[in-house]
């Protein structure tokens, strides 16, 4: 029996195995029972001077800085303490279906990141308008928060909080290298509420 071909990737799905858009997914967020919504990352400003930068050839922060996204609140929100993601990475698209253009996993200066281990979870300290974190690969201060990740298909990941977080906003963080065209690190945040 031939395998029927896959036409397109799914933007809401809550089957974790079909093919969907690169990107970090939520289940079941508020309002979206039955479906996954994609969490759209924001741009994080990282402090002039914070950084003692020493990026990884796949754009990697080795330091640590203070990042600041701008707006107070998450778009998404999540009652669950202990939420769980879907990461798709361009790995899970199938063949007929991939595109030599960059996508959400571009890193910088040609390379992508493909493991979720590329990415740390932080809690977003609340200022006026805006939110703070200090970020940094293998960072182990009060604002990281662990997770544990299962692969269930090539390019796909499942990836659960390890404890359970108190209300709050919180990121997945993911670095870039050069992404402002003028060759500075910044770094892409898939932020999210709990309430």
């Amino acid at each position: 029996v031939k395998k029927k071909q896959i036409t397109h990737l799914s933007n809401d799905s809550p089957e974790p195995l079909v093919p969907h858009v690169p990107g970090i997914y939520m289940i079941n967020p508020s309002g979206f029972i039955g479906k996954m919504r994609r969490v759209e990352p924001v741009y994080a400003d990282l402090k002039k001077g914070s950084f003692m930068m020493q990026a990884a050839s796949m754009g990697l922060m080795g330091g640590m800085g203070d990042a600041r996204i701008k707006g107070a609140r998450a778009l998404i929100q999540t009652t669950l303490r202990s939420p769980t993601f879907y990461i798709y990475f361009d790995e899970s698209v199938p063949e007929n279906l991939r595109s030599h253009a960059p996508t959400i996993w571009s890193s910088g200066g040609g390379a992508t990141i493909a493991t979720p281990q590329d990415l740390d979870l932080v809690k977003f300290e609340q200022k006026k308008g805006h939110r703070e974190a200090r970020i940094g690969k293998r960072l182990k201060d009060k604002h990281e928060i662990l997770f544990s990740t299962e692969l269930l298909a090539p390019g796909i990941y499942r990836l659960s909080v390890r404890s359970h977080l108190q209300p709050g906003q919180y990121g997945l963080v993911q670095s870039v290298r050069g992404n402002d065209g003028k060759g500075r690190n910044s770094a892409r945040i898939f932020d999210f509420e709990v309430g």
